[in-house]
Protein backbone atom coordinates (compact mmCIF):
# COMPACT_ATOMS: atom_id res chain seq x y z
CA UNK A 1 0.00 0.00 0.00
CA UNK A 2 0.92 3.60 -0.47
CA UNK A 3 3.40 5.44 1.93
CA UNK A 4 0.51 7.46 3.35
CA UNK A 5 -1.67 4.67 4.49
CA UNK A 6 1.12 4.07 7.22
CA UNK A 7 -0.29 7.67 8.44
CA UNK A 8 -3.20 6.93 9.30
CA UNK A 9 -4.63 10.63 9.07
CA UNK A 10 -2.16 11.07 11.65
CA UNK A 11 -1.50 14.42 13.75
CA UNK A 12 1.03 14.40 15.89
CA UNK A 13 2.00 16.91 18.39
CA UNK A 14 6.06 17.51 18.52
CA UNK A 15 7.96 17.21 22.16
CA UNK A 16 8.99 20.22 23.85
CA UNK A 17 12.85 19.31 22.99
CA UNK A 18 15.18 20.43 20.92
CA UNK A 19 15.90 17.48 19.27
CA UNK A 20 15.09 15.70 16.15
CA UNK A 21 11.30 13.91 15.32
CA UNK A 22 10.79 11.15 13.26
CA UNK A 23 7.42 10.73 11.42
CA UNK A 24 6.83 8.17 8.61
CA UNK A 25 8.75 9.92 5.41
CA UNK A 26 10.17 12.68 6.71
CA UNK A 27 12.07 14.25 10.11
CA UNK A 28 12.11 17.94 11.87
CA UNK A 29 14.89 19.67 13.79
CA UNK A 30 14.28 21.31 15.64
CA UNK A 31 11.28 19.65 17.49
CA UNK A 32 10.19 23.89 18.47
CA UNK A 33 11.17 27.09 18.58
CA UNK A 34 11.28 29.52 20.94
CA UNK A 35 11.86 33.31 20.31
CA UNK A 36 12.27 36.00 23.11
CA UNK A 37 13.57 39.39 23.56
CA UNK A 38 15.10 40.43 20.32
CA UNK A 39 15.39 36.87 18.42
CA UNK A 40 12.78 36.88 16.00
CA UNK A 41 13.60 34.04 13.80
CA UNK A 42 14.02 30.63 13.63
CA UNK A 43 14.90 27.75 10.98
CA UNK A 44 13.44 24.22 10.89
CA UNK A 45 14.78 21.54 8.52
CA UNK A 46 13.56 18.67 6.80
CA UNK A 47 14.86 15.75 5.59
CA UNK A 48 13.00 13.32 3.16
CA UNK A 49 13.96 9.76 4.98
CA UNK A 50 11.31 8.07 2.04
CA UNK A 51 12.75 6.44 -1.16
CA UNK A 52 10.56 8.81 -3.26
CA UNK A 53 9.32 12.50 -3.37
CA UNK A 54 7.23 14.42 -1.46
CA UNK A 55 5.42 17.63 -1.48
CA UNK A 56 5.10 19.42 1.91
CA UNK A 57 2.76 22.38 2.87
CA UNK A 58 3.41 24.67 5.72
CA UNK A 59 1.00 26.23 7.68
CA UNK A 60 0.84 28.77 10.34
CA UNK A 61 -1.45 28.59 13.30
CA UNK A 62 -2.40 30.44 16.41
CA UNK A 63 -2.86 28.40 19.29
CA UNK A 64 -5.01 29.37 22.40
CA UNK A 65 -5.83 25.98 24.03
CA UNK A 66 -6.25 22.59 22.33
CA UNK A 67 -3.39 21.53 20.38
CA UNK A 68 -5.75 20.10 18.00
CA UNK A 69 -5.46 21.06 14.24
CA UNK A 70 -8.77 21.19 13.40
CA UNK A 71 -9.15 24.09 16.44
CA UNK A 72 -6.21 25.93 15.35
CA UNK A 73 -6.98 29.10 14.12
CA UNK A 74 -4.76 30.91 10.86
CA UNK A 75 -2.74 33.53 11.65
CA UNK A 76 -0.48 35.91 9.85
CA UNK A 77 1.58 36.96 13.50
CA UNK A 78 4.18 34.20 12.25
CA UNK A 79 5.38 33.42 8.69
CA UNK A 80 7.20 30.48 7.69
CA UNK A 81 8.54 30.06 3.72
CA UNK A 82 8.89 28.46 1.44
CA UNK A 83 4.61 27.60 2.02
CA UNK A 84 4.91 24.82 -0.50
CA UNK A 85 8.27 22.40 -1.38
CA UNK A 86 8.93 19.12 -3.29
CA UNK A 87 11.58 16.94 -1.41
CA UNK A 88 13.86 14.23 -3.20
CA UNK A 89 14.32 11.37 -1.33
CA UNK A 90 17.27 12.22 1.33
CA UNK A 91 17.31 15.94 0.44
CA UNK A 92 17.38 18.36 3.04
CA UNK A 93 14.64 22.10 3.36
CA UNK A 94 14.76 24.46 5.45
CA UNK A 95 12.21 26.58 6.49
CA UNK A 96 12.68 29.89 8.06
CA UNK A 97 10.10 31.41 10.64
CA UNK A 98 9.96 34.59 11.35
CA UNK A 99 8.10 37.19 14.21
CA UNK A 100 5.64 39.67 12.64
CA UNK A 101 4.27 40.76 16.16
CA UNK A 102 6.21 41.66 19.34
CA UNK A 103 6.29 39.77 22.50
CA UNK A 104 4.39 41.08 25.21
CA UNK A 105 4.31 40.94 28.77
CA UNK A 106 2.65 37.47 28.24
CA UNK A 107 4.30 34.30 26.12
CA UNK A 108 2.15 33.68 22.75
CA UNK A 109 2.14 30.52 21.50
CA UNK A 110 1.72 28.86 18.12
CA UNK A 111 1.87 26.01 15.64
CA UNK A 112 4.00 25.45 12.38
CA UNK A 113 1.60 22.60 10.84
CA UNK A 114 3.92 20.73 8.00
CA UNK A 115 1.65 18.56 5.84
CA UNK A 116 2.71 15.77 3.41
CA UNK A 117 0.70 16.06 0.00
CA UNK A 118 -0.61 13.20 -1.48
CA UNK A 119 0.91 12.57 -4.98
CA UNK A 120 -0.61 10.43 -7.81
CA UNK A 121 2.26 7.01 -8.85
CA UNK A 122 2.71 7.08 -12.15
CA UNK A 123 -0.33 9.35 -13.36
CA UNK A 124 -2.88 6.93 -11.06
CA UNK A 125 -3.94 6.88 -7.52
CA UNK A 126 -2.36 3.72 -5.21
CA UNK A 127 -4.65 2.90 -3.49
CA UNK A 128 -6.89 5.43 -0.32
CA UNK A 129 -3.85 8.23 0.63
CA UNK A 130 -3.88 9.86 3.72
CA UNK A 131 -1.61 13.04 4.59
CA UNK A 132 1.23 12.65 6.97
CA UNK A 133 1.20 15.85 9.33
CA UNK A 134 3.25 17.43 12.21
CA UNK A 135 2.55 19.89 14.31
CA UNK A 136 5.60 22.12 15.87
CA UNK A 137 4.80 24.58 18.56
CA UNK A 138 6.38 27.92 18.36
CA UNK A 139 6.61 30.44 21.63
CA UNK A 140 7.18 34.08 21.58
CA UNK A 141 7.58 36.33 24.43
CA UNK A 142 9.86 37.93 26.97
CA UNK A 143 12.89 36.64 28.21
CA UNK A 144 12.12 35.78 31.95
CA UNK A 145 8.54 34.34 31.88
CA UNK A 146 7.70 31.13 33.61
CA UNK A 147 4.68 29.13 34.28
CA UNK A 148 3.11 29.00 38.03
CA UNK A 149 1.96 25.65 37.98
CA UNK A 150 -0.94 24.45 40.70
CA UNK A 151 -2.62 21.20 41.66
CA UNK A 152 -5.92 20.89 43.03
CA UNK A 153 -8.96 18.26 43.36
CA UNK A 154 -12.30 19.66 41.87
CA UNK A 155 -15.71 18.14 41.12
CA UNK A 156 -17.41 18.22 38.03
CA UNK A 157 -20.31 19.58 38.62
CA UNK A 158 -24.00 19.57 37.28
CA UNK A 159 -24.78 16.40 39.60
CA UNK A 160 -21.52 14.84 38.37
CA UNK A 161 -19.48 14.74 41.70
CA UNK A 162 -16.65 12.78 39.78
CA UNK A 163 -13.07 13.83 41.13
CA UNK A 164 -10.53 15.57 38.90
CA UNK A 165 -6.88 16.66 38.90
CA UNK A 166 -6.95 19.72 37.93
CA UNK A 167 -3.42 21.77 36.34
CA UNK A 168 -3.72 25.29 36.09
CA UNK A 169 -1.16 27.75 35.08
CA UNK A 170 -1.38 30.99 36.49
CA UNK A 171 1.87 32.42 35.12
CA UNK A 172 3.09 34.11 31.92
CA UNK A 173 4.98 31.14 29.87
CA UNK A 174 3.98 27.67 28.93
CA UNK A 175 4.10 24.48 31.18
CA UNK A 176 5.02 21.56 29.47
CA UNK A 177 4.33 18.20 31.57
CA UNK A 178 6.85 15.31 30.14
CA UNK A 179 6.09 13.15 33.20
CA UNK A 180 3.05 12.20 35.11
CA UNK A 181 2.41 9.29 37.72
CA UNK A 182 -0.77 10.17 40.32
CA UNK A 183 -0.99 7.63 42.92
CA UNK A 184 -3.35 7.54 46.19
CA UNK A 185 -2.22 6.06 50.07
CA UNK A 186 -1.76 3.12 49.13
CA UNK A 187 0.21 3.25 46.46
CA UNK A 188 -2.05 2.43 43.74
CA UNK A 189 -1.45 4.63 40.14
CA UNK A 190 -4.73 6.13 39.58
CA UNK A 191 -3.50 9.01 36.61
CA UNK A 192 -0.63 8.92 33.96
CA UNK A 193 0.06 10.45 30.94
CA UNK A 194 -1.43 8.03 28.73
CA UNK A 195 -2.35 10.34 26.12
CA UNK A 196 1.81 11.59 26.25
CA UNK A 197 2.82 15.18 27.20
CA UNK A 198 0.75 17.69 28.00
CA UNK A 199 1.40 21.61 27.19
CA UNK A 200 -1.16 23.82 29.46
CA UNK A 201 -1.31 27.85 28.30
CA UNK A 202 -0.09 30.63 30.52
CA UNK A 203 -3.97 30.99 32.06
CA UNK A 204 -5.45 27.45 30.88
CA UNK A 205 -5.63 24.61 32.64
CA UNK A 206 -6.03 20.85 31.94
CA UNK A 207 -8.12 18.43 34.11
CA UNK A 208 -6.76 14.20 34.44
CA UNK A 209 -9.83 12.15 35.35
CA UNK A 210 -9.66 10.28 38.45
CA UNK A 211 -11.05 6.66 38.89
CA UNK A 212 -14.79 6.42 40.08
CA UNK A 213 -14.09 3.83 42.81
CA UNK A 214 -12.88 4.72 46.37
CA UNK A 215 -9.83 6.78 46.51
CA UNK A 216 -7.23 6.49 49.53
CA UNK A 217 -6.32 10.39 50.28
CA UNK A 218 -3.92 12.05 49.73
CA UNK A 219 -2.91 11.75 46.39
CA UNK A 220 0.57 11.85 45.50
CA UNK A 221 1.75 13.74 42.40
CA UNK A 222 4.76 13.04 40.68
CA UNK A 223 6.17 14.44 37.12
CA UNK A 224 8.50 16.29 35.44
CA UNK A 225 7.80 19.87 33.59
CA UNK A 226 10.23 22.06 31.84
CA UNK A 227 10.52 23.79 35.08
CA UNK A 228 12.22 21.03 36.47
CA UNK A 229 10.68 18.13 38.52
CA UNK A 230 7.36 18.13 40.66
CA UNK A 231 6.45 16.25 43.87
CA UNK A 232 2.97 17.45 45.49
CA UNK A 233 0.70 15.87 48.04
CA UNK A 234 -3.31 16.66 47.38
CA UNK A 235 -5.71 16.02 49.87
CA UNK A 236 -9.51 15.52 48.46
Amino acid sequence: MHKFLAALLLSILLPASFGTAEAGSFTVTPTRLSMTGAVDTGVITLRNTASTSAVIQVESFAWTDSPSIAELEPTRDILAVPTVFKLQPDEKQVVRVRARTRPGAVEKAYRIVLSEVPQLQNGASNGVQFALRLSLPVFIGPPGVKASPSWFVERGGSGDDRPWLRLSNGGEAHLHLTELEVTDDTGREIVGLASGPVYVLPGRAHRFALPDGRIQWPLRVEGKTNLGKVQVDIDG
